[in-house]
């Protein structure tokens, strides 16, 4: 993904993994409000925690314990934090206000990947059952299961509708016309 696009996709929506060194790591950024600065979910697999990060000072600010096999990580739009734990097969919720673990959510096996719609949904991929698990945001409750096929490993959820359009590159020098041969 070029950096030109990137720039134009919320923070809130950042979501990257990695392998390193054999631990798995996963990012997962909060936006900024009027009252807030950006906060920043770092898993390291091999640490089973998560790092919240501070984005205007850079500094890590809390560390969050967390089961076996923490893979991915998304921000909802309310600030929940919601980690997925392979180990367990279930999606640790985290309360972003006070860094603490509040509930973990039973899902299909082996979950990797996290995405949240701007509506709060909630979705899940379970590699090893090759289902994608939908929780309701607002209960923390598996709504359904989805069969999509072997192996899903991440997803992303659909962009805010409040996002403005990318402005258009402008157009370059009009086309020259062939010289006249006749």
């Amino acid at each position: 993904m070029s950096s030109k696009r990137l720039s134009r996709r919320p923070l809130s929506r950042l979501m990257a993994t990695a392998a390193l060194l054999g631990s798995a790591v996963a990012v997962a950024a909060a936006p900024a409000s009027a009252s807030a600065a950006c906060t920043v979910y770092v898993i390291i697999g091999g640490d089973t925690s998560v790092s919240v990060i501070d984005a205007a000072t850079n500094a890590v600010t809390a560390t969050i314990p967390l089961g076996d096999f923490s893979v991915g990580v998304a921000v909802a739009p309310s600030g929940t934090v919601y980690v997925a734990e392979s180990g367990s097969n279930s999606v640790a919720v985290i309360d972003g206000a006070t860094n603490t673990v509040t509930t973990s959510i039973p899902v299909g096996v082996g979950p990797t990947g996290v995405a949240v719609s701007p509506s709060g949904t909630v979705y899940v991929t379970n590699s090893s059952d090759g289902t994608v698990s939908v929780i309701d945001g607002a209960t923390n409750t598996v709504a359904t299961t989805i069969t999509v096929g072997a192996g899903p490993l991440g997803e992303d959820a659909c962009p805010p509708t409040s996002q403005p359009a990318p402005t258009p590159e402008p157009p370059g020098p009009a086309p020259v016309p062939p010289a006249y041969t006749g």
